[in-house]
């Protein structure tokens, strides 16, 4: 039987196979036949973040799943996934208040990163490099929660993309701090074959552990240690229209191969 696939957002307009309603507000704001069609649909392709809980509510199958929706830019839960998961990654405390904060200089040593709690959707990761007391009052000053990690001297930053549970690219790129800010430099796009073996295999087992079908790993790397940094989900970004048409083509391909 033929599957009725339908998207509320608009990155997967032209493809044939998927009816994309577009993003209303309320789902009041949609037609009757709409409604229909959500009603009926086997499965939601990018459903919105402000209906997510709804569409898990009524047990439809969603593409992202329900898990990268609610791992979308918080890295308080990210950090909490990881660590359930027994992943490398940084040493890493929430502090919140003032009372909780005065300790983050006993728990670390300087230099330390900080970062904002949760990730915008203007894209901008928000971490400082904090030398001393005077960075790190500055910082408080501005979040709570603090988000504190230990400093990893690192020689590259790699980033994998998982799509549908599977490792498809990466890129590579180096990171400098322009005075406290952290900002890439030199990124390098790899693929598939050009992919060191723990990051496939790292980026896979968080992806199928945790239900995360549309994800990028990002690792920090030297010689052959790793640790894995955070989880991002670049189907949130607007705007990127080199990677939507890519992200177009995988889907049209797994939908022909039944995959989705």
């Amino acid at each position: 039987m033929k599957r009725l696939r339908i998207a509320i957002e608009k990155e997967v307009l032209g493809i044939a196979a998927i009816v994309t309603l577009g993003t209303r507000a309320l789902l009041s704001d949609y037609s009757e036949e709409e409604l229909d069609l959500i009603h009926r649909a086997d499965i939601i392709f990018y459903p919105a973040l402000h209906f997510i809980d709804i569409f898990a509510a009524m047990r439809k199958e969603m593409f992202p799943t329900l898990s990268c929706y609610r791992l979308l830019g918080d890295r308080q839960k990210q950090t909490a996934l990881l660590t359930l998961l027994d992943i490398p990654r940084p040493r890493t405390r929430v502090y919140y208040g003032h009372k909780q904060k005065s300790c983050i200089s006993s728990d670390f040593s300087f230099p330390l990163v900080a970062k904002s709690p949760v990730v915008g959707s203007n894209r901008r990761n928000e971490v400082f490099l904090v030398q001393d007391h005077r960075d790190l009052a500055a910082y408080n000053s501005r979040y709570n929660p603090a988000y504190i990690q230990e400093f990893v001297e690192y020689q590259w930053k790699l980033a994998i993309k998982v799509f549908n549970y599977r490792v498809i690219c990466g890129y590579r790129e180096g990171v400098h701090f322009e005075g406290r800010q952290a900002v890439p430099v030199q990124r390098t796009s790899l693929s598939l074959a050009e992919l060191p073996e723990f990051a496939i295999e790292t980026a896979g087992a968080i992806a199928r552990a945790a239900r995360l079908s549309d994800v990028c790993v990002d690792f920090l790397c030297r010689e052959k240690d790793f640790v894995v940094l955070g989880l991002d989900f670049g189907f949130s970004y607007k705007g990127c229209r080199d990677t939507d048409r890519k992200r177009i083509r995988m889907i049209t391909r797994m939908i022909q191969r039944g995959e989705l």
